[in-house]
């Protein structure tokens, strides 16, 4: 009788209470959103001339497709300016916002860019709306810039 008592409770201790974990931490769970997938290749369609004053504009002069290559974890994603010379930075989702910023060493006077952008669209399908800017040019304008994967249906711009 004893052994059989000391079986039961080893039992419950030992499947019962981690299934119960195991149940309240999938439904804890079940409330969680994953970001929206924007890893990989992107093909930018933009018009850089606005970025012509800047002592950087040579190096947007270099740019070739797919133009953005973005590697994320969760929200948080490294991405780089396909260029001559490899310009990097890092960024953040919040919903489907997207921002981020990064260097531009290879220039006479180093500066730095910003990158906004909206995320829009299914997963076979998705498309980021935003710009770029070149916060320390004054007279530099944002650049509006529309970029799909190169495997994603081609969507036209709408501005």
């Amino acid at each position: 009788m004893y052994h059989r008592k000391t079986f039961i409770t080893a039992y419950i201790f030992l499947v019962g209470v981690p299934l119960l974990a195991l149940v309240g931490v999938l439904e804890a769970g079940r409330k969680l959103v994953a970001p929206p997938a924007v890893d990989g290749p992107w093909v930018v369609d933009a018009d850089f001339r606005s970025l012509a004053p800047s002592p950087c504009s040579a190096v947007f002069g270099t740019l070739r497709q797919p133009v953005l290559l973005i590697s994320q974890s969760g929200t948080h994603f490294d991405f780089a300016l396909n260029a001559a010379t490899r310009l990097s930075g890092e960024g953040a989702l919040q919903g489907t916002d997207l921002t981020a910023s990064g260097g531009l060493a290879p220039c006479s006077v180093p500066q730095n860019f910003l990158v906004t952008a909206s995320v829009s669209g299914q997963p076979a399908a998705r498309v980021l709306d935003g710009k770029i800017s070149l916060p320390s040019c004054a007279g530099c304008g944002p650049v509006s810039f529309h970029a799909v994967h190169p495997t994603a249906p081609r969507t036209s711009r709408t501005k």
